[in-house]
């Protein structure tokens, strides 16, 4: 409903629907709804992309979640030369002239990004942000006196 009243200001009128999981998969699978709401996370931008963004082909599996049937040779193009790179900075620039290119493009609107905060006190040495967000014990080094 947030979404549909910020839209009504700018004069796209919407009318949301809520369906149980099951009812809205089969629905959007079948492409009746225009536009929805989904999210994905991932620790990897080049598994987003292809699930989220690559043109679909059962076969491989690219676009797996491409449900809106986007389909962008350029593209896949970019992406697919990006994921020939070893690991290291020219890979992510690649993989981040791939992102510029299909946003440009705006086959997705997103609607937020995830921000972390992380604080650590003379105790701790190093603190490795999870991804996703998560938070444990593990992903801390104690520091040595």
């Amino acid at each position: 409903q947030a979404i549909a009243q910020s839209w009504a200001r700018i004069g796209v009128k919407v009318q949301p629907a809520a369906a149980p999981f099951s009812v809205f998969n089969t629905k959007r699978a079948a492409g009746d709804y225009a536009v929805w709401y989904g999210g994905a996370s991932g620790e990897a931008v080049d598994i987003i992309l292809h699930a989220l963004l690559a043109s679909p082909d059962p076969e491989s599996g690219n676009g797996a979640l491409n449900f809106g049937h986007y389909r962008n040779q350029a593209f896949d193009a970019m992406l697919a030369r990006a994921e020939s790179i070893q690991e290291g900075p020219e890979r992510n620039k690649a993989l981040a002239e791939a992102t510029e290119f299909v946003m440009a493009d705006q086959p997705i609107i997103p609607l937020y990004h995830f921000h972390h905060i992380v604080g650590y006190g003379p105790r701790v040495a190093s603190y490795a942000m999870h991804p996703r967000g998560w938070t444990t014990a593990m992903q801390t080094l104690a520091a040595t006196e």
